[in-house]
């Protein structure tokens, strides 16, 4: 089964765009699963089912409250694109879509590495 990975470097709470692209993905029955990454937030679940298709997790960052911004900024953003590498390096990952810019990173690596396995 391969996964449609969404990634969207933001707290991941109620996107309507994200929702609404997933939703037609899953109507037209071009995917079989659809996984949505965000950061985690307060009261939020890590890992939640939107439904059967639709899955969002919500990864927990170790340094998202550092209280020196600049510091803050790098660290962070290093840690998330790590652990959503790892994660998908090794799954059956069919399209990668990637919501912003900041974003891109994460998949041209996934592209790059998962290009030599």
């Amino acid at each position: 089964m391969s996964i449609n990975l969404h990634i969207y470097l933001h707290n991941f709470i109620y996107e309507s765009r994200v929702l609404k692209t997933t939703q037609s993905l899953v109507n037209s029955g071009l995917v079989d699963v659809i996984h949505i990454v965000g950061i985690h937030g307060e009261n939020l679940r890590e890992v939640e089912h939107i439904d059967k298709y639709r899955i969002i997790w919500r990864v927990k960052l170790k340094y998202y409250n550092i209280p020196i911004p600049k510091i803050k900024g790098l660290l962070w953003k290093i840690e998330y694109y790590l652990r959503v590498i790892c994660v998908y390096l090794r799954r059956d990952i069919s399209v990668i879509h990637c919501n912003s810019i900041e974003d891109l990173p994460i998949g041209v690596m996934l592209k790059i590495f998962k290009k030599r396995v």
